[in-house]
């Protein structure tokens, strides 16, 4: 046989396959135009969605009391406010975590569009890259570390397919769990703590292919600030501990094809806040970052189990109905600060005079409703004579008559000022000879917190305007009850008077409310 037939042969054996032959020189290589493709990865960092909302006006009140201190505000985000003592309110605002420069290109941004917060993964980090062929099957699967040098696929794929990449990490040394071999069942399971994902479609057109991967957090993260205002002169914070978000679960599922989450076991008290141990004179102090892994809710819950500062201290803070939504980072900021406050008033003035009544009976009863109002309820009381009680969404005021005037028979004086005299004492007037009294300096001032506490403040003659505060008199079977009111729904406090002789009683009732200050 000649050379030439030899050769004609060897050219037939060939060419049917021949793909297969040039494969010899590239076994990694996959059919496509012909160019097999290396494709280089650019970890170009890790995102927070960030809300961006526009501004929530802050609203300016027309009346105030404590007009000369300002509350805290913020022009985005949610608001909220928790009763702490008489005079120090706790004001909240669950905010978008942002720096300067993301405020700046959110202004710049068009729409509404999320501005991203990104930053680099700490050197050591694993991240996975799963490659998937276009009918779903997976193609290759290769763990980096990042600040390791290796930034390229070990395995080249072929030019003109269309691919697609999903990165996942758990941002750590740790890799991520991942059950299903093909894109529709690929599932992430019992991720905790940290979850980032990206996935992206891309045909290769090119020996060389960059692939741009950015990892999106699939949790929320709040980093929580407690806040002493200056206003608070000689106030710090001694302690905060048992501070915990909701809801929270113990871990999620992140399926490839549609990148949605599934939830795993309920945590009950939610997600603990850890805060740093607190120094001497504190004015602030910062919690590291909570993960949030839980469905985008609007109802969210901040429980506040114990937190005390100079003066004062509270247990079981509660604030519901916060917005967390998945992938975003906020600032939950809690301030310590003087409220400003707004009066609340319907059907709340009285005047009653019952001359020379039938003795032991009781007055006609005064029925105030007081709309809701976040900063309790004050009575002042004008004139009085010359003993009352109040009965407050049904519980009383006083486990007794609150009895102001000495000398009355089956009904002694049992409330006085802190240095033990009363009305009748020396320098001091009887309760029915103060007649002038004001709104701003009624005879008797009746405060009920927010909680439902009770306490009250009076005056000692016509000349003195001053309100100094009162107790119940020691040894008198009397004190105060805790009462119940509302915040959010309306109060019924009924007013009347124990007949001992002429009764008379004037005054107001007036809810408080919370405001922003005017600026």
């Amino acid at each position: 046989m000649s050379a030439n037939i030899v050769l004609r042969h060897l050219y037939v054996l060939c060419l049917p396959t021949l793909q297969s032959c040039k494969r010899t020189n590239d076994e990694t290589s996959e059919t496509g135009n012909g160019i097999p493709s290396t494709v280089n990865v650019n970890l170009a960092g890790v995102e927070f969605d960030e809300q961006n909302q526009d501004a929530v006006p802050v609203a300016k009140a027309s009346t105030t009391s404590n007009s000369n201190v300002q509350s805290p505000s913020s022009n985005e985000g949610q608001q909220f406010y928790m009763p702490f003592s008489e005079g120090i309110g706790i004001f909240g605002s669950l905010e978008p975590a942002h720096d300067e420069s993301t405020k700046l290109a959110n202004k710049a941004a068009a729409g509404n569009k999320a501005a991203i917060v990104n930053t680099p993964l700490t050197s050591g980090t694993h991240y996975t890259i799963l490659v998937y062929n276009a009918d779903g099957s997976l193609n290759h699967s290769q763990v980096f570390v990042v600040g390791s040098g290796t930034t390229a696929l070990t395995k080249k794929l072929d030019g003109g397919k269309s691919y697609t990449f999903v990165a996942v990490s758990l941002n750590s040394t740790a890799d991520p769990v991942i059950t299903g071999t093909t894109l529709s069942a690929a599932t992430v399971i019992n991720a905790t703590n940290y979850l980032m994902y990206f996935k992206k479609q891309m045909t290769l057109s090119a020996a060389n292919t960059t692939l741009d991967v950015v990892l999106k957090h699939q949790f929320s993260q709040i980093t929580t600030k407690v806040i002493v205002s200056n206003q608070l002169n000689d106030k710090y914070i001694n302690s905060i501990s048992n501070v915990f978000i909701k809801p929270q679960y113990t871990s999620a599922n992140l399926k490839f094809s549609d990148g949605s989450l599934t939830y795993n076991t309920n945590i009950t008290d939610g997600a603990q806040v850890i805060f740093p141990g607190i120094g001497a004179n504190a004015l602030s102090v910062t919690s590291s970052p909570t993960n949030i892994i839980g469905p985008s809710t609007a109802t969210g819950t901040l429980n506040i189990g114990s937190i005390s500062i100079s003066g004062g201290s509270k247990s079981n803070l509660l604030q519901s109905n916060l917005n967390i939504t998945p992938g975003h980072k906020y600032n939950l900021n809690l301030t310590f600060a003087v409220p400003c406050t707004q009066e609340i008033t319907t059907n709340a003035s009285f005047n009653w005079n019952y001359p020379n009544s039938t003795e032991g009976t009781r007055t006609p009863s005064q029925t105030i409703t007081a709309p809701s109002a976040d900063y309790g309820f004050v009575l002042n009381i004008y004139t009085l004579d010359n003993s009352f009680n109040m009965r407050i969404n049904g519980v009383a005021l006083a486990t007794k008559e609150l009895q102001f005037q000495s000398g009355v028979t089956n009904l002694p004086i049992n409330v006085e000022f802190l240095d033990g005299k009363a009305w009748g004492d020396t320098g001091i007037s009887e309760i029915y000879n103060i007649t002038n009294g004001t709104e701003t300096s009624p005879a008797v001032r009746v405060v009920i917190s927010p909680e439902g506490a009770i306490s009250m403040f009076a005056r000692k003659s016509n000349a003195d305007a001053t309100l100094y505060p009162l107790r119940i008199r020691a040894n008198t079977s009397t004190s105060f009850n805790t009462v119940t009111w509302n915040k959010t729904a309306n109060n019924t406090i009924v007013v009347d008077q124990l007949i001992t002789g002429p009764t008379s009683m004037t005054g107001k009732g007036v809810g408080k409310k919370v405001i922003p200050c005017q600026l």
